[in-house]
């Protein structure tokens, strides 16, 4: 009886850990979510401006000192109002238009985009340029759960134009399989 109680016990422990785990997992991505959806805004709002030449040279330098003194605590304001206006530029489609936010663009994989977080998305931007080889990065690290460190490695290792290149020897090991 005492094993009975103690195996269910576990089990619960196991459906009630699981169901934690996943509930934190659905809550994170949903902020991640909102946070890229907030940045492109944001980006969207710096970039406009000193496009049509409403700010001059040191607007975001004053933004940010304003921000800091009006969010005290927020660091890096500077570095990340530009790296919003930069992940902006380079995810617009054109004056405006929001397509990789609101799944218009064909075959780009927006939950993967959702899945990784903002500084994964500046380490994509910044080090690759072609589309294919972005939504590369964006789909391996969302697969794969990388940490910014991981996925930095992998680009440094040209994981893009290295895959496929290991040599399938499937046959040759069966082949040997076979005749051992």
């Amino acid at each position: 009886p005492h094993s009975i109680v103690t195996n269910d016990c576990d089990n619960a422990v196991k459906a009630i850990k699981a169901a934690i785990l996943k509930s934190q997992y659905k809550a994170a991505k949903l902020v991640n979510r909102e946070q890229l959806i907030l940045y492109f805004a944001i980006g969207r709002y710096i970039s406009l401006h000193l496009r049509d030449g409403f700010w001059g040279a040191g607007a975001i330098d004053i933004i940010s000192q304003k921000l800091q003194n009006e969010l005290p605590g927020q660091e890096a304001f500077p570095l990340e109002i530009q790296e919003y206006a930069d992940f902006y530029e380079e995810w617009s489609l054109g004056e405006g238009n929001s397509a990789v936010l609101t799944a218009e663009l064909e075959g780009f994989p927006v939950e993967a985009f959702f899945q990784i977080g903002f500084t994964h998305h500046c380490l994509i931007l910044t080090k690759v340029k072609s589309l294919e080889e972005r939504l590369f990065y964006i789909r391996l690290a969302a697969t794969n759960y990388l940490r910014v460190e991981r996925l930095k490695r992998d680009m440094e290792d040209d994981v893009y134009r290295h895959q496929g290149a290991v040599p399938n020897n499937f046959l040759l090991i069966l082949h040997f399989v076979q005749n051992t």
